[in-house]
């Protein structure tokens, strides 16, 4: 019996070494050579995210299309495990409108975000005060949702364009 507590300690501690390996930021490389940082500690509001990115000459992940798409979430199911929420790199410039086809913009250039890829009843701006874009942890496939700018998500970085 002690040898299986011991055992079951070791396995236990194992896997807690693991968690926090895990939980350093990496690099990671998607399956179209792209490389992404990826930040899973949920601590980060939008804003942080966009700063945290910035402080290492990137910009928040942006994604113009069902390729870039497949990339990411190909990238975070092979990396992160669990579902997490991560920040993107779109808000609707603070518009208080209650309508799911408000436009989105990207951050870094200003584009309309063109492609989406948004959970069924998403976007939908609760309370007139989601106006921040991330991936969904628990949609399938991590679909986007819009967000309060103040909730703490993870974030995911990549090269400026």
């Amino acid at each position: 019996m002690k040898s299986v507590t011991v055992i079951a300690i070791a396995f236990c501690m194992a896997a807690v070494a693991l968690e926090s390996v895990r939980a350093v930021p990496t690099l990671q490389r998607g399956f179209d050579g792209g490389v992404f940082y990826i930040e899973i500690d949920q601590n980060y509001n939008w804003f942080e995210a966009a700063h945290e990115c910035a402080r290492k000459g990137l910009q928040l992940l942006e994604i113009p299309d069902g390729n870039k798409n497949a990339v990411v979430v190909d990238a975070l199911k092979s990396y992160v495990g669990n579902p997490r929420d991560f920040w993107l790199g779109a808000n609707d410039e603070y518009n208080r409108v209650k309508d799911p086809n408000r436009p989105f913009y990207w951050s870094s250039k200003g584009g309309r975000v063109n492609y989406s890829n948004f959970a069924k009843g998403e976007p939908n701006n609760m309370n007139s005060n989601e106006h921040c874009l991330h991936l969904l942890a628990n949609a399938a496939g991590f679909q986007w949702n819009d967000k309060d700018c103040a909730a703490k998500h993870g974030f995911i970085c990549e090269a400026k364009a």
